[in-house]
This record gives C-alpha cells, structure tokens and sequence, in this order.
C-alpha cells in the first residue's frame, strides 16, 4: 500500500486488521480501504525512527489510539506492556549477545508478566508476538525462541493448593524447582547492581565521570533505573550533553523512577535538551506525583493553580500542594498556607494558614517566614 501524499509504502497485514483511513506517516486521508495490523504499523514507524522508536511508550500509545481507536483491550495491553518496561527489554535481548545477560533479559520479562496479573492472565502473547515481531523485522536478529520461553515461565505463574495427607488441611504446593532458581538468580543480580551503584558513585565522588557512566550503564542493562537517572544526572552538569540527559532520565522515567519523571517534567517545562512543551512536563509531573515524589507534587500543584498543561482548578491545587507539604516540602507548606488564608480551593482558614506558615518557616522557607510574620501582625499577635 502507498501514501500518494507522501509516498511511504507498506504492506497489507493478513491478521488483526481493520480499515486505514489515514496514512500512518503524515496523517492524509486515503481514500482507499485496506487492511493493517498494530504488528504493520509498529514495523513501519520502527524502520523509520530506529529500533530506539520501540522504547517511545508516550509516541507508540498516540499512534495506537489514533490509528485502531476500536482495538481498546489491545492497545492497553501494548501501553502496560511498555509501561511496564517490556518493550524496553525486548529491544536490549537485540543488542545484547552475552547468553547470560540475555537470560537476564528474559528473567526481567517472565518477572514484569508475574507481577501484573491482567497482562499475565490476558495479553501476554499479544505483548510479546507483537514487541518480538515488529522489533525483529526492524532489528534484524531473531529472538522469537526467548517469547517461548517467557510464555511457558506462565504454567508455574500460580502454586495450586493441595490437601495434605498428615493433617487433611489446605497446604501450597512447594515452589516449583523452576521458580527457585529465577529467584537465586534475581538475588544475584540484585547484588550485582548494589555493588555496580557503589562502585559508580565512588567514582562520581573522585570526579571520575566517564568512568562513572560506564560502570551504571552496566547496571541500567540488567534493568536498574536509578543507573539511568544517575547518568542522566551526570550529563546534566554540562550544557553540552542536555540532549542525553534528556535521553537518560526518559529511560529512567519510562521504568518508573519517581525523581527521573519529575526531572523529566522539568525538562520540558524549561525546554532544556529538549522542546518547550508545558504538556508534556504536566504529563510527567503528574506520573512523578502519583509516585509519591514530593518535588513533583509541589510542581503539579503549581501547574493546576497557573492552568499549565491543563486547566485552573484551585481544588486540584489544594490536593497536591496538602500531599507535598505533609511530606515536609517547604515550598508547598508555605503555598498551602496562602490557599487556606486567601480560600483557594478550600475554605478560608486564617489559623490553618498560620499553621502551615510556621512549618514552612520553621524549614527555613523565607516567603514562609515572612508570610507567618505578617499574619501574626494581622491578627494582633506577636
């Protein structure tokens, strides 16, 4: 099939097809009816971005929805899926040709699928057939032997209960020998990133930089994210290099790493490494800020009181500068004191924001202190 406007060509899928009313490349109406899979369309996308294209959870999830708009269940499999950091690891299985960091790769996989029981029970291989196909045609290597693999970890994914024969009550079966050796290996490596992270920051701290970088980037490959923010974070001392903290700290970010999202939010809010782009920073400080990361609260906060990346709403305000405040940020202590004085998004409270004034004060916070001061003279107490 070929685009007239502006001549991208594809093939016509035989399986999980609907009809393609615009060209996947540049969005023109064709005007033609023909089949496509999400397989094709990830295929083609993959070839003209790299195989790098397979890591972008935020670009895939928008070309899906736009593209297969009926296909809900299984496009929410491919963005758990990546969410979840499988698309990541498949893509590291084509680069890696160790056997046994390969075999890491796989027990990472067999390990995300375990623990998110819908995409264990339901979607695993339409994840993995689709990742393992679109990803080898792109790649080039083929590793469809490791989708097996993962798929049959699946038949111990559950110990099944038994009547024991002593004393006729309900026992679990033993772990199967299988799952005992995957979980000696997670121990292992486990080790192996704690020692990578000490080594590595022992480096940074004799200023051993590029060192540094070599050694977390082994860790980042057996899967820890705190490696990838730490380069991220290295890069970000030198203007030079903000496009690969950028690149660094979406890695970090797209495995869940709390400070590596708000970072990220950061980045696009102040266009640094990076294009300006408000909603994309409330995107991420939003994901930061589920996770608990109190910088990210306070950021969110402040981007429902302005109406960034979303519309005004002093309620949702009030939430998140509550949440980042009770977890001791100054910043937000101080700016919840000014909602509950001025009854933004809450009711007026002038002891409630004299409360949060001292706190935040008392965290040395100098708009705090000098807001607690004012209200102290306005309500005639020194």
């Amino acid at each position: 099939m070929k685009c007239n406007q502006c001549g991208s060509e594809w093939s016509v899928p035989d399986k999980l097809s609907r009809t393609l009313e615009k060209c996947p490349f540049c969005g023109a109406d064709l005007n033609i009816k023909d089949n496509k899979t999400i397989t094709d369309v990830l295929v083609e996308w993959g070839r003209k971005e790299g195989l790098d294209f397979f890591r972008n959870s935020i670009k895939i999830n928008g070309i899906l929805a736009d593209m297969f708009p009926s296909m809900g269940r299984e496009r929410n499999a491919i963005k758990v899926g990546l969410e979840k950091g499988i698309g990541a690891k498949i893509i590291q299985l084509h680069y890696e040709d160790d056997e046994s960091i390969r075999s890491i790769h796989i027990n990472q996989i067999e390990r995300i699928l375990l623990e998110d029981a819908w995409l264990s029970e339901s979607a695993t291989e339409f994840v993995l057939t689709t990742f393992i196909t679109a990803s080898d045609i792109v790649g080039g290597k083929k590793i469809r032997k490791y989708c097996s693999k993962v798929k049959a970890s699946q038949e111990y994914r559950k110990p099944e209960s038994t009547v024991s024969e002593k004393n006729n009550d309900l026992s679990i079966q033993a772990v199967p020998e299988e799952r005992k050796e995957a979980v000696v290996k997670q121990k292992a490596v486990s080790v192996q990133i704690t020692e990578l992270l000490n080594e590595g920051e022992a480096l940074e701290s004799a200023e051993k930089y590029e060192e540094a970088i070599r050694i977390y980037v082994k860790a980042n490959i057996l899967g820890d994210s705190e490696a990838a923010y730490r380069i991220a974070e290295i890069y970000y001392m030198d203007e030079r290099t903000m496009t690969e903290s950028v690149q660094w700290y979406t890695s970090a970010a797209n495995q869940g790493h709390s400070k590596a999202q708000n970072s990220l939010g950061y980045m696009y809010e102040h266009g640094e490494g990076v294009a300006k782009d408000i909603n994309k920073a409330f995107y991420w400080f939003q994901k930061a800020a589920v996770n608990g990361n109190r910088n990210a609260q306070h950021n969110l906060a402040f981007f429902y009181y302005q109406g960034l990346g979303t519309s005004i709403d002093y309620e949702k305000a009030f939430e998140w500068y509550t949440k980042a405040a009770s977890q001791g940020h100054p910043g937000a202590q101080n700016n919840l004191g000014v909602l509950y004085e001025y009854g933004y998004g809450v009711g007026k409270d002038i002891k409630q924001a004299i409360r949060w004034y001292k706190m935040a004060a008392d965290n040395e916070n100098e708009d705090g202190l000098n807001n607690y001061n004012r209200c102290l003279k306005l309500i005639g107490t020194k």
